[in-house]
């Protein structure tokens, strides 16, 4: 089966060479920020394993505040400031920001010492030269002001005339001047979550997104509406706002993120990544560490062997060495315009006036559409231009864990390899032929026409993944196991037709996952 990767969410390749100088070279831009002396800096690694026991396996003894403390948030800074550094420049320089293309106010909320802006710049070159307005909010001053000189440093390392920073002191709710076109978070739920345990996360992530709702632009409409060119907006750049979420790969942060995706689609913004899909998410940690369907939990990890060396090395002291780094994210944006990045769909079979642009960009305080006739307008713009594509156009996969092993088909055989993935039909086991290497985050187009086949989903026609562990198989999420003379019934046509036997989907008997081919 044709398999190519249309995206790699941490190809380094993608980051510039200047962000690449600036990443290894951190520590020398935290020390010019924050100085400290050599006693000072022999104590870091105990410091840092003391901040990462805090904010890990013991976070009842972490203040809220604990940003406030110099000496906290001077180890923050050399140590997980960099480490996200590291993995928000990888992500964002491999994803589409087109609907800054046009410049606009951005709220970072929890920004501590501004981690998410500094990594879009570095990220991103394009981006460098718009006329963006960054308001920071965060409870700790010292961090916002500490984090601006950090920018300031980072814009001055790689050339350009820096954004604008507004700094906000306050937390999550406070009022700033200005709507925003793009409203980020990131390791901010975490920390929060931790003081609102006693709550279900479904009603904390209704709670939370309508929070962040209230900051959006949906007045402004497109990107390019009523901007002059000379601004550098789109001439065919029709999207709206647009949220970035993104949390630790634990179990509980990915859950959380999935949440808040689901209740971004419910209030009518288009996930761009790293969902294939507008569905129900198959991975989403409802049943995390206990297996089954709903055992998997969206998350997304590279190696770290490209990582700064010091930062390495000072991973090593601390006692707490990295080998992966890992994420949990949710890129939403109320777009009409699907991207060939992120819905497969090519830009030549865009209709462009399939729905309404005034209706989609409408408040929800407005009356234009809910939130719900959003979603479907948008999804049947999608789907009118799936339609229009060419009868063979591919399945879309997003990877979402690393190899699995897996026993031979039949004795004799090698073992196999295959990775969990994300798809419009739910959980897939991707199963690996002659030795292709994927990686978590890659999203792949496996050649497929989709058709269901006698009533059930159908995502490949591989004969090998026909034949795969057929006494595992499940008849269906709800029938469990068949009847005796179901057996008999599919014995007896599988003699008769091994065609049609093979043409038959099949689900991995442990997770319920789609086995398909790549």
């Amino acid at each position: 089966m044709a398999t190519k990767i249309v995206q790699s969410l941490f190809d380094i390749k993608n980051l510039p060479d200047d962000a690449q100088k600036v990443l290894r070279d951190f520590d020398q831009i935290a020390q010019s920020a924050m100085p400290a002396n050599s006693k000072q800096l022999v104590a870091l690694p105990k410091i840092i394993r003391e901040l990462s026991h805090q904010m890990t396996d013991d976070r009842g003894s972490r203040r809220l505040g604990y940003m406030n403390e110099k000496t906290f948030l001077a180890s923050y800074v050399r140590y997980f400031m960099w480490w996200n550094l590291v993995r928000l420049a990888r992500l964002f320089s491999n994803l589409d920001f087109g609907f800054l293309s046009g410049g606009g106010v951005c709220l970072d909320i929890g920004s501590g010492p501004l981690t998410l802006p500094c990594a879009l710049w570095l990220a991103r070159p394009d981006l460098r030269q718009k006329k963006l307005v960054w308001y920071v909010m965060d409870i700790s001053q010292l961090a916002l002001s500490l984090g601006e000189e950090i920018f300031l440093s980072v814009a001055a390392a790689t050339g350009g005339e820096p954004w604008k920073i507004v700094r906000v002191k306050g937390p999550l709710g406070t009022a700033v001047k200005e709507k925003a076109r793009f409203v980020t978070c990131a390791n901010m739920f975490n920390e929060l979550l931790q003081s609102r345990g006693g709550e279900p996360p479904d009603y904390l992530a209704k709670k939370y997104s309508q929070a962040l709702f209230k900051y959006l632009d949906f007045e402004s409409g497109p990107a390019n509406e009523g901007r002059a060119a000379s601004e550098g907006s789109a001439a065919n750049d029709r999207s709206g706002p647009a949220v970035f979420l993104a949390e630790p790969g634990t179990p509980n942060s990915a859950r959380f993120v999935s949440l808040m995706r689901d209740a971004f689609i419910r209030r009518g913004l288009f996930a761009l990544a790293p969902c294939p899909h507008q569905q129900s998410c198959p991975m989403d940690g409802r049943r995390a560490g206990k297996g089954g369907a709903n055992g998997k939990w969206c998350n997304f990890a590279f190696d770290t062997d490209d990582a700064p060396k010091k930062l390495l090395a000072l991973s090593a002291k601390a006692g707490i060495p990295k080998e992966r780094a890992v994420i949990s994210f949710v890129l939403a944006s109320a777009e009409i315009a699907c991207k060939p990045k992120n819905c497969g769909t090519r830009e030549s079979d865009a209709s462009p006036k399939t729905v309404d642009e005034k209706k989609s960009f409408a408040s929800p305080r407005s009356g234009g559409l809910s939130g719900l006739e959003k979603v479907a307008a948008t999804d049947t713009a999608c789907a009118a231009r799936e339609a229009q594509a060419s009868p063979k156009s591919g399945g879309l996969l997003r990877v979402a864990s690393d190899i699995i092993r897996l026993p031979p088909e039949r004795e004799g055989q090698k073992p196999r390899v295959g990775h969990y993935a994300c798809s419009e039909q739910g959980l897939v086991l991707a199963l690996s032929k002659g030795g292709k290497r994927v990686y978590s985050g890659d999203l792949l187009e496996v050649e497929n026409d989709f058709t269901p086949k006698s009533g059930a989903e159908t995502i490949g026609k591989s004969k090998a993944a026909a034949r795969f562990s057929r006494k595992k198989v499940l008849a269906s999420p709800k029938s469990g196991r068949r009847s005796p003379s179901q057996e008999s019934d599919l014995g007896s046509r599988g003699r008769s037709s091994s065609r049609e036997r093979d043409s038959r989907p099949r689900r991995d008997a442990k997770t319920g996952a789609l086995i398909v081919e790549i």
